[in-house]
């Protein structure tokens, strides 16, 4: 019989046979699979059960294991999708039900081919993985007032790009009416900061920070007419950052007054500190019976879409949304955020919810003074590289990567574009993300509303049209009285008729546009709303399912790390100059975001080492041999094209060489010289047993990652690593370059600009590789293709204030980096211990059961034991990753390599008990057959002893008669002659 598996929502599973005795136990953590069961009559016997399973793995019940599935639990919230967005877009549970309930729920764990070779879409086939992630949705309803919040906040920190821009006034029209504006392409751009640090004091205050959550938001647009476009930034733009460094008098002496001191904790323990001191209302649901009850509701009763849970948090977002608009714009922080502003706390803290600098009213040297006396750490810092000129402006994204587990998709905003400038698969374009269809009637339901008197009364028109020639009258009215009146200031909390207005002329505007455009042309079918109403939804969702590949569950590069006690930092700045490379590569930074994923049981080390090249040889010898010049081809961002000439590193000849002198551990053992005594003792030897691999830190209980830091600030050609790189993960290193070039123009732009590197400080570029070779912490950009074998990218979510984003010059690591690195950690080791699992099964399931063997000593009970504890363990493991507690998660990491590790010692001790009752049964039956030959010589008798002189004399008589027929010939005759 085939009896039911593993399913990822709890099943039951065999796992051991006691003479007749079936014990049962429950799991919840891999795929459904085929189970054989094999019926025994009742009243059978040991041995009967032992004839009957045909094979040893039949007879202790274990299969092999296909696949083993890790929840992750996915929070959607859509804001401004209830008809109060741009366009009155509204969402019922039916468009929900219909469009993404079929979202991806389960992903396959991918490698990529990245690490020692280019990155290429040539034809790579990785290893396949038995790894699964299966997505748990979760939707979430919130207040419509949620979403006036964000517009406000839109409109309050929305700055022109220029700051001399001023927008065109509207000409008056006849009645007092005022038309709209010409339409002019501005460039606005809003703090993301500002956005970041509210959405993740929303979800904090709603205690919704044990998911990752995607927040697709749909605000009206904060500019009439679409006079002009925004997006999100982190700084000035480059017009600005020229005006602030002409009149730095004015604010450099605010400046130097202070000084701020990085925070040194890590993200997950800022994060703790901002949830102990929220400010109220806090703590929406409590997470335990103890934490005191809230004065936040926690709303409505939760209900079910297919494939979704629809979770009603109305009247908590609604608290939440008026507690933020009565304590906005007071400029005023509490204890906690001066403490944390002191600290060194980044901007985005949740801490300083109600500390805020509105930056409409500010022109931007106001701006910067209050930056320079009263910001934060970053702003500071930031004020500090703008005074060195080493900041250019970032680029305008629609998209946005928290410090924390989320991120946010602005439809109305944009749209804009960034990748390569020559081109390729996967570039942001306009078009990457879907945009609102203006022409599509989403709110019916309130069409027929009656007009309000305030419009009725203003306008003279009529309330119902039913020419088309009164259609277009109101038509053009309406429009009038919406650029007059419903512009960037409606919808506003305290004016409850300028929204009901509003509403009714979105809505009245829609039906008068279709009644117009009916009466001039017939539309073709298949042309109407709902057409376009399914391809926004059908790209919204696919939005949705590249955000899950890209964003929470990425792929792993091709060589694997595993988790460690100990991890060492070697750190080799090498150089050829006398001036200090430190001064322009920022270590105290390097050595903090790398700390930001250390567990409170690990223990992370630093070693530093600086080495001036003349006076080594070998590692002169080293670098000069994989030293490399060529000339690229290099395309401008305005269509220009020009050779460039750069130094490049081989990083193959550069690794060679390297390994070669093992400088790690020369450094490892001087560490260990000045160690302390506890320390000594608690260090293991390396012995083929724990130290496997000292790279990868498989079976090991320390793990040393070399980094190398070619520094050559004293040339003016720069240097890279292969051509195109700062910095580079190998499987067994770490390399870094450093040139003296503060602006290189890069190979990628975004909003037909380029992109600048700051090659004297490789910080961003150092980051991403030392996290990648660490945690296998992929490129936001890179992913694989199964269907073509091949490494893949799309520029989508490269964005965020961190070292993986490419329109960004961040350096600052999220809690979604840190459990991607952790996560990895696990998919590492579960993958290891389903390959023992499954190898030992498939071994000990190679010897059938037979009489013969039948009572062999085999450790069965061991066996099973094992086996169940192996899979305990991964039931835990699955548990705790479900609630995104990787510390508890990583503690079974150990225990369960340990116990896979002996049930494949008790597999083997299986197949050698059976391999030596295999030989002996060879063995007896090559004695019975030698037995039986001997047995029939002698029964042959006679023709034993003369079969072969009979045999001889038949082959002398036959030869004879040959050699007679060779000699045989006829008389001849001589011819006679004349």
């Amino acid at each position: 019989e085939v009896g039911e598996g593993i399913s990822g929502k709890g099943c039951w599973w065999w796992v051991g046979v006691v003479v007749s005795a079936v014990l049962l136990v429950s799991c919840h953590v891999a795929e459904t699979h085929a189970q054989v069961q094999i019926d025994h009559p009742p009243g059978s016997t040991d041995k009967d059960i032992w004839l009957g399973s045909r094979t040893v793995a039949n007879y202790r019940l274990l299969n092999a294991v296909p696949s083993v599935t890790l929840p992750v639990p996915v929070q959607l919230v859509f804001i401004g999708f209830e008809a109060d967005g741009q366009y009155g877009l509204h969402l019922a549970d039916h468009d929900f039900q219909e469009w993404f309930s079929h979202v991806e729920h389960t992903l396959r764990h991918t490698i990529v081919p990245v690490g020692e070779e280019q990155t290429t879409t040539e034809h790579f086939e990785t290893p396949s993985s038995r790894l699964r992630y299966k997505f748990a949705y979760s939707l979430l309803k919130l207040h419509p007032l949620v979403n006036t919040v964000l517009e406000d906040l839109i409109l309050w920190h929305m700055r022109p790009e220029d700051p001399a821009y001023v927008p065109p006034p509207p000409a008056p029209l006849a009645g007092g009416a005022m038309a709209a504006p010409p339409s002019i392409s501005a460039p606005y751009y809003v703090d993301a900061y500002k956005i970041s640090r509210t959405l993740e004091h929303l979800l904090l205050s709603l205690n919704l920070t044990q998911a990752y959550t995607l927040f697709l938001l749909n605000p009206k647009h904060p500019l009439s007419h679409g006079n002009g476009f925004y997006g999100y930034r982190v700084g000035f733009s480059d017009q600005e950052i020229q005006i602030v460094l002409e009149r730095q008098d004015e604010w450099v002496p605010f400046l130097s007054k202070k000084k701020g001191v990085k925070q040194q904790d890590g993200v997950a323990e800022i994060q703790q500190q901002i949830k102990k001191h929220l400010p109220e209302p806090a703590q929406v649901k409590p997470e335990t019976p103890a934490t005191p009850k809230s004065k936040i509701p926690s709303g409505g009763d939760n209900q079910s879409i297919q494939n979704l849970t629809v979770e009603d948090l109305v009247s908590a977002s609604e608290v939440w949304a008026r507690w933020y608009i009565k304590n906005r714009g007071r400029g005023q922080a509490n204890a906690e955020c001066d403490k944390a502003l002191q600290n060194g706390a980044r901007e985005d803290s949740p801490l300083c919810i109600t500390r805020s600098q509105r930056s409409e009213r500010l022109d931007i040297m106001s701006l910067v003074k209050d930056m320079a006396e009263n910001g934060t750490y970053s702003q500071r810092q930031y004020l500090q590289r703008v005074r060195e000129g080493n900041i250019h402006q970032e680029c305008l994204v629609d998209l946005w990567i928290g410090h924390s587990r989320f991120g946010f998709m602005d439809l109305t905003a944009g749209p804009f574009k960034w990748g390569p400038i020559v081109g390729g698969q996967g570039i942001r374009c306009h078009s990457t993300l879907p945009r609102v269809p203006p022409d599509v009637l989403w709110t019916s339901s309130k069409v027929d509303e009656p007009m309000p008197a305030k419009i009725r009364e203003a306008l003279q028109v009529r309330q119902d049209a039913e020419t088309t020639s009164g259609s277009a009258m109101e038509l053009e009215l309406l429009k009038a009285y919406y650029a007059q009146h419903c512009t960037a200031d409606r919808y506003r909390a305290n004016d409850k008729l300028s929204f009901v207005n509003c509403n009714y002329l979105t809505s009245r505007l829609k039906k008068l546009d279709g009644l117009t455009e009916s009466s001039d042309q017939h539309q073709e079918e298949g042309a109407g709303e709902s057409l376009v109403a399914d391809n926004f939804l059908a790209r919204l969702g696919a939005s949705i399912s590249t955000t899950l590949r890209h964003v929470i569950t990425p792929p792993a590069p091709l060589f694997p790390a595993f988790y460690t006690k100990r991890v060492t930092f070697h750190f080799f700045l090498l150089h050829t100059h006398k001036e200090n490379p430190m001064s322009r590569f920022d270590y105290e930074s390097f050595k903090h975001e790398v700390l930001s994923f250390k567990l409170p049981a690990q223990e992370f080390s630093f070693v530093l080492k600086e080495i001036n090249l003349h006076e080594d040889r070998e590692l002169l010898m080293a670098f000069t041999g994989s030293l490399r010049s060529a000339m690229l081809p290099n395309l401008k961002i305005d269509g220009d094209f020009t050779p460039s000439l750069v130094r490049y590193l081989d990083s193959k000849a550069l690794q060679l060489a390297l390994k070669q002198l093992n400088l790690h551990e020369k450094e490892d053992q001087e560490l260990v010289e000045h160690e302390p005594d506890s320390m000594k003792k608690r260090r293991r030897k390396p012995t083929d047993a724990n130290h496997k691999d000292l790279r990868s830190g498989k079976g090991s209980f320390s793990r040393h990652i070399p980094i190398f830091l070619f520094s050559l600030l004293n040339q003016d050609v720069p240097l890279f690593i292969d051509k195109y790189y700062q910095a580079k993960a190998l499987a067994d290193m770490v390399i870094m370059v450093q040139s003296a070039n503060p602006a290189w123009e890069s190979r990628l732009g975004c909003n037909e600009r380029p992109i600048y590197w700051d090659l004297r400080n490789p910080l961003r570029a150092g980051l991403a590789s030392t996290l990648l070779h660490f945690g296998g912490l992929i490129p936001a950009h890179i992913t694989y293709d199964e269907a073509n074998k091949a490494a893949n990218q799309n520029w989508m979510w490269s964005v965020g204030d961190n070292p993986l984003g490419h329109t960004s010059h961040g350096e600052h690591f999220s809690l979604l980096h840190r459990d991607i690195v952790l996560r990895n950690f696990l998919v590492n080791t579960l993958e290891d211990s389903v390959k023992l699992i499954n190898e030992g099964i498939q071994s000990i399931a190679a010897y059938p059961t037979t009489e013969a063997n039948y009572g062999v000593a085999i450790p069965g009970m061991e066996l099973t034991q094992a086996y169940r504890t192996v899979r305990k363990n991964w039931e835990r493991v699955t548990e705790y990753v479900g609630r995104l507690n990787f510390e508890e998660a990583m503690i079974f990491a150990k225990a369960i390599e340990q116990s896979s590790q002996l049930f494949s010692q008790h597999a083997a001790t299986v197949c050698k008990a059976m391999e030596s009752i295999k030989c002996e049964t060879a063995e007896t039956r090559q004695g019975r057959l030698g037995h039986a030959v001997v047995l029939a010589h002698h029964q042959l008798g006679f023709w034993n002893s003369w079969w072969p002189i009979f045999v001889c004399a038949v082959l002398n008589i036959l030869l004879l008669l040959f050699h007679a027929l060779l000699h045989y010939h006829s008389p001849s005759f001589k011819v006679k002659t004349n």
